[in-house]
């Protein structure tokens, strides 16, 4: 425990509890921990720039509204160690929502300065006066891993999947546009694979069992293609049809069964399913898509869609087992395709890159939707996410320079 030097005295800036203000003052001033800290944090609230003049001296006043940003050796320091103060971390992830006067400061500065919660604009991850008061994107107080860089270099949008706990399978098109793999298994990556084709599209991922993936991409003459490891060997690629305009989504809500997903030459939502013995024909769901779709199951005879709407909006239409539903408009101002993953019954988590080419995400708690967060990065395309527990995520993206960036909460 922090004492604070002017408890009980008249020069007590923080009444003794209130961990925001000398947060902000001594990461300000000593680019340390701070000198007070208080458990009982969880009662109390960020506190605005504008309440601060009166209590801490004139440098730190000025050095805030002078220069408007942190320190250079501070954000060296926060980068070379690729973390933020424990302290903040943790009175974000119990408090879960930013105060309302903390974002007022916000709104007026212009961005938040966090060089890696928000790492772009901060007006950049928001669309509009909606969003202006987000809630941060922290659901269950899972904890956000910095940005990482994973080694390879590919010319699309990745996609994920996952068959078993702490197992990920990596996809993506190589330089040759052909299908490369890269898995997560026994703690660390493996080198990417090339698993052949000539792919005019990201791929889309899925697994419905232990030891088994489905791949799908489009091809040169725009008809899906599909590709699966059944637990010994890769498939050869087998077509199956269809005029895409966007790359093909695929989910899976039981063993054996297969839902594929894509954009038509009308822009609307087609439809294609493996039932365990034959594949249907492609059905029509209508909308107006002007991106990828997005799909995901978080139970039996689930479906939940996902896709960018002509307003640059994100739009949602499901499956409920016996009919589907009209589509709704969940806001947001995107500017890729989303991508869709699942921790659990009832549960969907939901990215996309925003205005600023950084992650933004929403998500649905079982009653209701989330306001839109921003979650910082520089993507070059769409995101792809999975889950393989209830208490983590996996997002991936391409980066600057053909790059894959990857983030994890836990």
């Amino acid at each position: 425990m922090y004492n604070c030097p002017f408890m009980n005295s008249s020069n007590c800036m923080c009444n003794g509890c209130n961990p925001w203000m000398w947060y902000y003052y001594w990461n300000f001033m000593n680019y340390g921990k701070p000198y007070h800290y208080n458990y009982n944090y969880n009662k109390h609230y960020p506190m605005n720039y504008r309440y601060l003049d009166e209590d801490l001296d004139s440098e730190f006043i000025n050095e805030i509204e002078t220069n408007s940003y942190l320190d250079n050796d501070y954000i060296n320091d926060m980068e070379a160690n690729n973390y933020l103060d424990d302290y903040y971390n943790d009175t974000l992830e119990t408090n879960n929502y930013l105060d309302d006067e903390y974002m007022d400061a916000v709104e007026t500065n212009g961005y938040i300065e966090d060089p890696l919660l928000y790492e772009d604009s901060y007006d950049d991850t928001l669309d509009d006066s909606r969003q202006e008061n987000m809630m941060m994107p922290n659901p269950g107080s899972l904890r956000w891993r910095p940005w990482e860089t994973l080694p390879g270099r590919i010319t699309s949008g990745p996609a994920v999947s996952s068959w078993a706990r702490g197992r990920l399978d990596l996809f993506a098109r190589g330089t040759k546009n052909e299908l490369i793999h890269s898995w997560f298994a026994n703690g660390r990556w493996y080198n990417w694979e090339d698993l052949g084709g000539i792919l005019t599209s990201s791929p889309g991922a899925v697994s419905w069992g232990p030891n088994r993936i489905d791949v799908v991409v489009r091809g040169t003459d725009n008809s899906m293609y599909h590709k699966w490891w059944d637990g010994s060997r890769w498939s050869a690629w087998e077509n199956l049809g269809g005029k895409l305009t966007s790359a093909p989504s695929i989910c899976s809500w039981a063993a054996n069964r297969l839902d594929c997903f894509c954009r038509g030459t009308d822009n609307q939502l087609y439809h294609k399913w493996w039932n365990g013995s034959k594949w249907s024909d492609w059905e029509a769901l209508g909308g107006q898509l002007t991106s990828a779709p997005a799909s995901v199951s978080w139970g039996p005879n689930r479906i939940d869609v996902f896709a960018r709407g002509v307003r640059n909006t994100l739009i949602h239409k499901w499956w409920n087992g016996s009919r589907w539903s009209d589509w709704e408009d969940l806001g947001g101002y995107l500017t890729s395709a989303p991508c869709a993953s699942s921790r659990g019954n009832n549960r969907i988590d939901v990215f996309a890159r925003g205005r600023g080419n950084n992650l933004i995400y929403k998500y649905w708690n079982g009653s209701r939707w989330s306001n839109w967060g921003g979650l910082g990065g520089y993507l070059t395309s769409e995101p792809t996410s999975v889950s393989w527990d209830r208490n983590r995520i996996d997002v991936f993206a391409q980066g600057r320079n053909n790059s894959v960036i990857h983030r994890y909460a836990y």
